[in-house]
């Protein structure tokens, strides 16, 4: 090879090879050392531990006739959405991409799914049953959630904080979010995630892997 060539090829090399490790370095730490974030009210961040908002009691039936609540996530990382089951726009998108997920982390006794109901006058236990044969849903991991209005909304805004729409779920109070909430073992709100798109569930997955290791 000729001398006059060897650093082009020296510097094309750096080019190509240097860009690809630093991004390969950058995709590793974002995926096993960087710390998610800690989420709030209004989805404010804090760094500080003692601020750290932390999910308190429920208790709602779910598709079994039994009842979900704090205790069964105890220890566990899990996910928490809002749904009903007669939606026709986000619900659909919404449900499968949360089934794939389940199916992703199955028999996985660290991993919890919850769906709450917006619209608990229809879904009864009985018409969640049904739903859920129809989504796939695996219990004990997967439980979809029904129960009193007025609770089921102000869980939804003072422990999940799913909307920012006040509310205090009247006949004409209604929720309708796309928000995928990341809940890890201590309680700690961790992320959201529009529930329609597919990047960022794929991020989600990514993130309950950390949160699990």
């Amino acid at each position: 090879m000729n001398s006059s060539k060897k650093p082009i090829s020296l510097f094309l090399l750096f080019a190509i090879v240097c860009p690809v490790v630093a991004f390969g370095f950058v995709y590793w730490y974002q995926n096993t050392l960087q710390e998610l974030p800690y989420f709030g009210k209004d989805y404010q961040l804090t760094s500080n531990p003692k601020e750290y908002f932390t999910v308190s009691d429920f208790s709602f039936p779910n598709e079994s006739g039994t009842f979900s609540n704090l205790d069964s996530t105890k220890g566990k990382v899990w996910v928490a959405n809002y749904f009903f089951s007669n939606c026709k726009t986000i619900c659909p998108i919404i449900m499968p991409n949360l089934a794939k997920l389940q199916k992703f982390y199955a028999n996985n006794e660290d991993f919890k799914m919850l769906s709450f109901s917006v619209d608990p006058e229809r879904d009864s236990v009985a018409r969640l049953k049904e739903y859920a044969g129809q989504l796939g849903v695996a219990e004990p991991q997967w439980h979809l959630l029904t129960g009193d209005k007025k609770l089921l909304y102000r869980f939804a805004r003072n422990q999940l904080f799913v909307t920012a729409t006040d509310g205090d779920g009247g006949p004409d109070d209604f929720i309708h979010s796309d928000k995928v909430v990341l809940i890890d073992k201590a309680g700690h709100i961790r992320g959201y995630y529009d529930g329609t798109n597919s990047n960022e569930m794929k991020q989600l997955n990514k993130d309950i892997r950390k949160l699990l290791k």
